[in-house]
């Protein structure tokens, strides 16, 4: 299934002309598969794997995370948290099965 995923997720970035890093996580954010597409940024390939690991790890959007995670909000410093590898903006999704997080998705570039 992981590289099911990262051959869509390839194909999709293909048509819209982007290169991107793109990490397949478990549940428990350890990483299953990656695809580092010719030209995606060096500084995405972390981005991609930790906001894969956001996504599974708080079975949420990273993008969900991102407003409470400002100054003032319930989640401030969530970011500079587990060795500051938390991703609080978007890129990184959880993946389902039978409403539980089985694993997760990040993609940067």
């Amino acid at each position: 299934m992981a590289r099911k995923l990262i051959a869509a997720g390839e194909a999709k970035l293909h048509e819209m002309g982007i290169a991107s890093n793109i990490a397949i996580v478990d549940a428990q954010g350890f990483l299953i598969a990656y695809l580092r597409m010719d030209g995606a940024p060096l500084p995405s390939i972390e981005h991609a794997i930790n906001k894969g690991d956001t996504g599974a790890l708080f079975s949420a959007s990273s993008a969900s995370l991102g407003k409470d995670a400002q100054p003032g909000g319930s989640l401030y410093g969530l970011n500079i948290t587990l060795h500051q590898r938390v991703i609080v903006f978007a890129g990184g999704e959880p993946l389902t099965h039978d409403e539980q997080v089985v694993g997760a998705v990040g993609i940067s570039g």
